[in-house]
């Protein structure tokens, strides 16, 4: 017994069968994690030597090319990069594909322990795996309240996102390191007869722990350790740094003036021409970054007063818990239950209730809508390509052929999205490219057993034996149209190295939605088929003509017409030409594959792997000869700012202007950040609102901003 025969004589199975796909999708797929690119297994090794104070060509001899001869040794190493900068050097190691990174960073550490004759004034070498963190989207400060005021904020802030379940790893920049300043008097410390290392070493003894010994009981044993001085000013200032004999003491603060302040930093950075700190959230392991810039913004909504635009989903199921009472009262156990962008909002709309930002805060940098835009991408052509291809269908098939075939196509993606959770493949830029690659293929196959399944009803075979015959009848030619377009994509899967780590997920996708298909056209539509078709001659037998009916069979006609008398006419009338001039027309086939060749083969036809599409950030980076002071560098960075800030005021199409001077941070999460004077950047987001109807003006705006900042976009 066939699949199909089997299918047609048990129909409830084969639609548990399409129910439980259809279920699983709805319930796993549409539950997969989203996020930029797959995984990729680290192959690099970073070590970061800092000497603080010294010259790049000091940095080189004293610790760059020590490092380097050190692991020159180590096995399986691809490729050695140096980079040396003021203050630090940086060594990146590559492995070769297939070496277990783990291990490798314990052989250079050990090898990077086993220097000699190091500076004493160099910190401590640190070896890590280099693992690319992407950025999911960052949040800004920016206004004229005091630096302590901002910074306070910032640090609340980053508390309430890292309570958020879901949430990734934050980081904060543009702040400065807490600092408290002691600066000694030197009458005051001639006149109480003390000196600065005296003072000094008594500072550094009160804020110092010190072990107390242990106290052993019946029960249990207690550490006794001393406490040091609270780092604070108001506490440092009672130290007492000299005693008589008499009880007379002098405190710190009758020799020195304390102040609480911040570390004496170059870094400088700004938001459209103001102050700004900034917060970063990157994403981790397998937390979902749309999930992480959702919740974000959520928080920012409610941060700032604004109200929060629920889903649709969202709506009912706050309506379903709230039960007619109040959707305020609900607990906060509740809200993260219903919805983890509410619960955020709520966070976020308590804090602002009780003080609101001391300046703007907004997003600046969300980089999870890219992966937003390739779903809604996916979404449209599922939609628009099942309504072509029932349209067309309708148009050149009867209805119930068009309809049946479009809901496999539904049932097919439902089942794929199934099977990548299955498989552990997640949504993200090269997958849903596979599904939209797919979406076309799906139907195929269904369309070929349908329409066998049709004419053979129309010749006169029962509907059940029709569905079973014509099924089987093209069953293997089906299987290996299916075959042979996996067996295209596998390919993918054997490259190596980053490349593969990237492509080795498509023919997965392609493989998922191709099984899927195969079930549902041999197992579930003649199912369909069948029992739509009998219906069908029922209605006839007993003379009931419904409007479909009456459509379908007045649109035969019509397409019996155009068939019969225009195109199988003329496609018969071109057959016979190309038979008759058979020479002329293979001399026309090859002239087409060489002029195609050709093409390739003059570079004409370009091969780019990946397309470079219209940008909506400019990264400028400024670099300025080693050595330039900070503030002169700021200065360049302030110019080419102002006449960003220009090209803002009269097009609108930029809508941030980030500025630092002092550092340069990687946007790509490619870890090549850089703290030194000679050192800015400028990241401009433009509007995204304006991409479709001004691309023009976007593009004049996108080249003068890259002239005045001398950039790459």
């Amino acid at each position: 017994m066939s699949l199909a025969a089997f299918g047609v004589r048990k129909p409830v199975v084969a639609n548990l069968v399409m129910f439980a796909i259809i279920g699983a999708g709805l319930i796993f797929g549409l539950g997969l994690r989203k996020e930029f690119f797959p995984e990729v297994s680290p192959s690099q090794v970073l070590i970061t030597a800092p000497y603080p104070g010294a010259a790049p060509d000091e940095v080189e001899e004293a610790l760059a090319v020590k490092i380097e001869d050190q692991i020159r040794d180590i096995d399986d190493v691809e490729e050695i990069t140096s980079t040396v900068r003021e203050g630090v050097a940086v060594v990146r190691i590559e492995f070769e594909e297939g070496v277990a990174i783990d291990a490798a960073v314990a052989d250079v550490k050990r090898e990077i322990d086993a220097l000699q004759d190091l500076p004493d004034e160099a910190d401590r070498i640190i070896v890590t795996k280099l693992e690319p963190n992407l950025p999911a989207i960052s949040l800004s400060l920016y206004g004229d309240a005091d630096e302590r005021t901002m910074k306070s904020f910032l640090f609340a802030v980053r508390d309430d996102l890292e309570s958020i379940p879901g949430m990734g790893d934050i980081t904060i920049s543009g702040v400065r390191i807490d600092e408290i300043r002691v600066e000694v008097r030197p009458g005051a410390m001639l006149r109480h007869g003390l000196s600065l290392p005296a003072i000094s070493d008594r500072v550094a003894a009160a804020m110092a722990e010190l072990p107390g010994g242990t106290v052993r009981g019946e029960r249990s044993t207690l550490s006794i350790r001393a406490v040091g001085v609270d780092e604070r000013a108001e506490e440092i200032r009672d130290l007492v740094v000299k005693a008589s004999p008499g009880g007379q003491v002098v405190r710190l603060s009758d020799v020195a003036t304390i102040t609480d302040g911040f570390v004496d930093s170059d870094l400088k950075s700004r938001l459209n021409g103001e102050p700004a700190v900034s917060l970063t959230v990157f994403k981790v392991g397998d937390q979902d970054v749309v999930l992480i810039a959702d919740l974000v913004k959520a928080y920012v909504k409610g941060r700032t007063g604004e109200d929060l635009e629920l889903t649709m989903s969202e709506r009912l199921r706050l309506t379903i818990a709230a039960r007619g009472e109040d959707p305020r009262m609900l607990g906060s156990p509740e809200v993260s239950a219903i919805s983890p962008r509410l619960a955020a909002w709520r966070l976020g709309h308590d804090r602002w209730l009780e003080a609101p930002p001391p300046g703007t805060l907004t997003t600046t940098t969300d980089l999870a809508r890219f992966v937003v835009g390739r779903l809604d991408l996916l979404t449209r052509n599922a939609l628009f390509g099942g309504l072509l291809v029932f349209a067309t269908l309708v148009l050149l098939l009867n209805w119930r052929v068009s309809f049946w075939v479009a809901a496999g196509l539904v049932v097919s993606l439902l089942g794929t999205l199934a099977g990548m959770r299955a498989t552990g493949v997640t949504l993200n830029l090269l997958t849903m490219f596979g599904l939209i690659v797919v979406i076309g293929i799906l139907v195929d196959d269904a369309i070929v057993v349908a329409e066998n399944i049709a004419s053979r009803h129309e010749r006169g075979e029962p509907a059940l034996v029709a569905a079973t015959r014509g099924t089987d009848q093209v069953a293997w030619p089906v299987v290996s149209t299916v075959l042979t377009t996996i067996c295209a994509f596998l390919p993918l899967a054997l490259i190596e190295g980053q490349i593969g780590d990237f492509l080795v997920w498509l023919p997965i996708v392609v493989a998922c939605a191709l099984s899927v298909s195969l079930i549902e056209t041999l197992f579930i539509l003649p199912v369909h088929m069948a029992h739509s078709l009998r219906s069908q001659d029922r209605a006839r037998a007993r003379g009931h003509d419904n409007v479909f009916t009456k459509v379908d069979r007045t649109m035969e006609r019509a397409r019996e017409g155009l068939f019969g008398n225009y195109i199988i006419p003329g496609y018969t009338r071109l057959l016979k030409v190309a038979l008759e001039y058979r020479y002329i027309s293979l001399a026309i086939a090859l002239s087409i594959w060489m002029l195609s060749l050709g093409l390739i083969a003059s570079g004409r036809v370009e091969f780019i792997f990946f397309e470079t599409e219209d940008a909506e950030t400019v990264d400028a980076q400024v670099q300025m000869p080693i050595g330039t002071p900070a503030n002169v560098t700021d200065e360049v960075v302030r110019s080419l700012e102002r006449a960003v800030l220009d090209i803002q005021s009269e097009t609108g199409e930029i809508v941030s202007v980030f500025a630092q001077s002092g550092a340069s941070s990687d946007i790509n999460g490619e870890g090549n950040a850089a703290n030194a004077t000679h050192l800015g950047q400028l990241i401009l987001a433009r509007a995204t609102a304006r991409r479709s109807s001004g691309t023009s003006a976007s593009a004049s705006a996108r080249s003068r901003a890259s002239r005045a900042c001398g950039s790459r976009a």
